[in-house]
């Protein structure tokens, strides 16, 4: 049926636009999503990947808006509400981020991307103690992830603990000594706190 073909069209087209935004072809990606959009408006993957180039943009009011038009057609996906929080937070819109991340909780008890921002968001807010029951939680689902003992290093470097900051800032490191996650650890300075408490400069 023609249903079933639209279906096909935008999903396929929503791949190729996913691949293309992968290896920074940005317009050719965009020229794929708005194509699956224009097939299908309800295809909330393609409003995804819109926003997501937006973001790579740093456009952020206008991946906002792309984010938050492909919650409005997936209100489940705790995944889009995380990016939805990434760029409030980016826009230094912290408490507006924590309410969403904590509707999304409620759906998703143990998201861990939630989790993690939820913890980062915290930090911005300067909860260090909240942030890191949050980090122990999402500890006890996702242990070997560098990234949030990263972030417990951070956390414990702002509050003063020192020897806990180095401590976990080593464990991240033997967790990920090929430094793959290096560039969402570049976005956390960058977006969730002063540069005065980088690990990286003490």
């Amino acid at each position: 049926s023609s249903g079933i073909n639209a279906e096909y069209g935008a999903y396929g087209y929503t791949l190729l636009g996913h691949e293309y935004s992968f290896i920074d072809e940005l317009d050719d990606a965009m020229n794929f999503y708005r194509h699956a959009v224009r097939i299908d408006p309800r295809h909330y993957n393609a409003w995804y990947g819109i926003g997501h180039i937006y973001y790579k943009q740093e456009k952020h009011e206008l991946a906002l808006c792309h984010f938050r038009k492909a919650h409005s057609i997936n209100q489940s996906n705790a995944a889009i509400m995380a990016h939805i929080a990434v760029v409030l937070n980016t826009m230094k819109k912290h408490k507006e981020a924590l309410k969403v991340l904590t509707k999304a909780l409620e759906q998703h008890p143990k998201h861990p991307l939630c989790k993690f921002h939820k913890a980062s968001t915290l930090l911005c807010l300067e909860r260090c103690d909240t942030a890191l029951t949050e980090l122990d939680e999402l500890e006890a689902i996702t242990p070997t992830e560098s990234l949030i003992y990263f972030l417990k290093a951070k956390i414990h470097r702002k509050m003063g603990n020192s020897h806990l900051a180095m401590m976990h800032f080593s464990w991240a490191m033997d967790l990920d000594p090929q430094g793959s996650n290096n560039h969402i650890k570049e976005a956390i300075d960058k977006h969730y706190q002063s540069d005065d408490i980088s690990l990286e400069n003490s």
